[in-house]
């Protein structure tokens, strides 16, 4: 899969206009929230597509940044997919699921992990595995999508990812044993 990037990092607050996200389970830890639009091309169709990623850091550090809402960034948001955890203490928090609800996406019955990362590195390239559970993937999205068709109109609610923009990115880069709750 080939990408081409055609706009600029952003700095995205949270709903209360904070840029830097502190950890609920250790306050000198925090995060900041990016987002890029990219374009994939994928056997020949193209995509429009929103990555995001956590820069995760001390809040001190993080705060020294003095970032805004809505600034724009040089660099770039690559995903990274691998068949090893991005998380020994939690080795399920980057699983790769299909969808919302959906199977986990595997690789010859080994699970799939997928994180996103900024990097100033406009070199780096996403990393995907083509999962090999296709089968699979699509019987659970039909019987989704038949379950979907039987709700009453009203009642019919799409579920978001569950924060996998957010929640994915917030493993630790090796540099120790820090969890997030957000």
């Amino acid at each position: 899969m080939n990408n081409s990037n055609f706009a600029s990092v952003t700095v995205v607050a949270d709903d209360l206009g904070n840029v830097v996200r502190v950890s609920q389970n250790n306050p000198e830890y925090g995060v900041i929230r990016v987002v890029q639009e990219s374009v994939q091309f994928t056997n020949g169709w193209m995509r429009r597509k929103e990555k995001s990623a956590l820069i995760p850091g001390f809040v001190e550090d993080l705060q020294s940044l003095k970032w805004k809402n809505g600034q724009e960034l040089s660099g770039q948001i690559i995903v990274k997919e691998s068949l090893e955890p991005f998380n020994d203490i939690d080795p399920d928090r980057d699983l790769k699921y299909a969808f919302a609800g959906g199977p986990l996406c595997v690789f010859e019955d080994q699970p799939i992990y997928r994180k996103t990362f900024f990097t100033l590195d406009m070199e780096q390239t996403d990393e995907y595995i083509q999962h090999t559970n296709s089968t699979e993937i699509r019987e659970a999205s039909a019987d989704s999508n038949a379950d979907l068709k039987k709700a009453p109109a009203k009642k019919q609610k799409v579920e978001e990812p569950v924060a996998a923009e957010v929640e994915e990115d917030l493993a630790d880069d090796g540099a120790g044993d820090v969890s997030f709750e957000f």
